[in-house]
């Protein structure tokens, strides 16, 4: 999501009165500490859309030819295209400002702290929808890595090794995806989401090449990867799935998948954050978002992307 800034909209002399361009100032304000307290976007990029039905195609890999003889060129290559299509999906936020509140002068307080809840509630909503899309379809086959029972990052065992499992996984994807070296040179980002059972565990100080220091320490300095806990798992609560067990190392690249965020277009009277007197109680907020995560699949007969690889069983029940 790009958001213009808030001190920018008050340079342009947005700061007025008119209901629609508070409403607008307000959903950006929602919008950007959604983001962030969101892990998502660190999964996978975002996109913009100005539709709520998306839908374009990307080519397969090309090969090219070398080398060409003298007065000839490459044969043709024969490109499969594959159809990228969804539909953005609503999440929706609704709180309210008591007339109390707002007798002791308290509107201002009630109202920042109503922002931070609502950001915080789609913060979740999006977390959710990521993990759960890249649990239920990101994983090559061959991009899976499984763990001991007594090797569990959070078992305290000694067969516990995280700098392994951690490394093969992205070995994997070295292996089976079209990543090279000078992608992650280049900025390209990897990143490690699991079970927020293991946080202590990938931060306490551990004998790592003869170096004192954390897992994520050493991973950010030799793979600059990313490390990111999650509480959306069954270990935690049982009521839920989540991302389970499990962990998963996640290039932040297209190829592995795209979660669209939909923008009303300029001149589109499409109300984002709406409010209303409840009568003898106070104002009510609604606020309105939409988005979806796609995996982006390596070809139209597959489901999966070489970008993802899985860690299985990485934790304790």
């Amino acid at each position: 999501m790009v958001l213009k800034g808030i001190n920018e909209i008050a340079l342009a002399g947005y700061m007025t009165s008119d209901t629609v361009i508070r409403a607008e100032i307000e959903r950006q304000i929602i919008l950007r500490k959604a983001k962030t307290l969101s892990v998502a976007d660190k999964l996978l990029p975002s996109m913009n859309f100005g539709v709520l039905d998306v839908k374009y195609s990307y080519s397969s890999d090309m090969t090219g030819e070398y080398p060409v003889p003298e007065n000839k060129i490459a044969s043709f290559e024969d490109i499969e295209w594959t159809t990228y299509n969804t539909t953005l999906e609503k999440a929706q936020v609704r709180y309210g400002m008591s007339d109390e509140a707002n007798i002791r002068q308290l509107r201002d307080v009630q109202e920042q702290n109503g922002q931070i809840k609502a950001a915080r509630a789609l913060a979740v909503l999006l977390n959710n929808h990521v993990v759960d899309t890249i649990v239920t379809g990101g994983q090559y086959a061959n991009n899976i890595i499984s763990v001991a029972a007594d090797a569990q990052w959070d078992s305290g065992e000694v067969e516990a090794d995280p700098e392994a499992d951690i490394t093969d996984a992205i070995g994997k994807i070295m292996t089976y995806s079209r990543l090279e070296d000078m992608d992650l040179e280049g900025g390209v980002e990897v990143n490690l989401l699991y079970p927020a059972t293991a946080w202590a565990a990938l931060r306490k100080l551990n004998l790592i090449g003869n170096v004192q220091q954390s897992y994520k320490k050493y991973f950010q300095e030799t793979f600059n990867l990313g490390m990111y806990a999650t509480r959306y798992s069954s270990v935690i609560d049982s009521t839920i799935t989540g991302i389970g067990r499990d962990a998963y190392v996640i290039v932040k690249v297209q190829e592995a998948g795209l979660t669209g965020h939909f923008v009303p277009p300029p001149g589109k009277a499409i109300p984002m954050v709406e409010s209303r007197r409840n009568f003898g109680t106070g104002e009510e907020k609604l606020f309105t978002n939409y988005f979806k995560t796609k995996i982006t699949p390596e070809s139209s007969s597959e489901t999966s992307t070489t970008y993802i690889a899985k860690i299985d069983n990485a934790v304790m029940a």
